[in-house]
């Protein structure tokens, strides 16, 4: 069969993001590697000397805008949580929490939630500091359009704000899946490269401008404007 590799726009390092495809019920087999942003970022911005695009996020004082689930243990060996005031940049990998240095703020109330994270955006951008994205997702699929770290750099953005996003559609993860590609499967032609998902403006969007052939999954996020019954 043919090699497949997944890309997930999921904050999470590998590791767990396999653990979670094998309790789902995807065989070890079914699939060759995984690459998440998540893991993406976290290497990127381990040690002190970071390269490529992660050089423009020097420092290890970070407001953290987290997913509420492993933002400690994911920031133990990158960084400390830290007030927009004493922050060298900001981490979006969530929309659950904010942490900082003295505490976490969570509401469970998503507007209340949003507010938050627009009142520290507002405060970031007054000291100019860089928004790093691990998951540039707008919604979460749970049935609700729950807003995701993608909406939070929207915002950001529309206020002036300097983004970088790693993950679906972004280029730096294609170029990751591709260095997989070739030097685990000897495939260098892009031609023989599909990529599959149920995300137009993610999956895609990010298949064309990698210059790689695409196919949508109709039965996903598209399924109701599309006027397909999910099952």
């Amino acid at each position: 069969g043919k090699p497949v590799i997944l890309l997930s726009n999921s904050s999470k390092k590998k590791r767990g993001s396999v653990g979670r495809m094998l309790r789902m019920g995807f065989p070890q087999d079914s699939f060759q590697d995984l690459v998440t942003s998540g893991d993406l970022v976290y290497e990127g911005l381990l040690g002190s000397e970071r390269e490529g695009l992660f050089s423009n996020f020097p420092g290890q004082k970070v407001l953290v805008f987290g997913n509420g689930d492993d933002d400690t243990e994911y920031m133990h060996k990158i960084g400390s949580p830290s007030r927009v005031e004493n922050a060298n940049y900001i981490l979006a990998r969530g929309t659950f929490s904010i942490l900082t240095s003295e505490d976490t703020i969570a509401h469970a109330d998503t507007k209340a939630m949003m507010e938050a994270f627009k009142d520290h955006m507002t405060r970031a951008k007054k000291r100019n500091l860089k928004m790093l994205v691990s998951n540039p997702d707008l919604v979460r699929p749970d049935g609700k359009d729950s807003p995701m770290p993608g909406q939070l750099a929207a915002y950001y953005e529309s206020i002036g704000g300097d983004v970088t996003y790693v993950g679906k559609p972004h280029k730096y993860i294609y170029d990751h899946a591709f260095q997989v590609i070739s030097s685990e499967h000897g495939i260098n032609d892009p031609s023989r490269i599909c990529a599959i998902g149920d995300v137009m403006y993610t999956d895609i969007l990010g298949a064309s401008n990698s210059g790689i052939a695409s196919a949508l999954i109709l039965d996903g996020v598209h399924a109701s404007d599309l006027g397909i019954q999910q099952t």
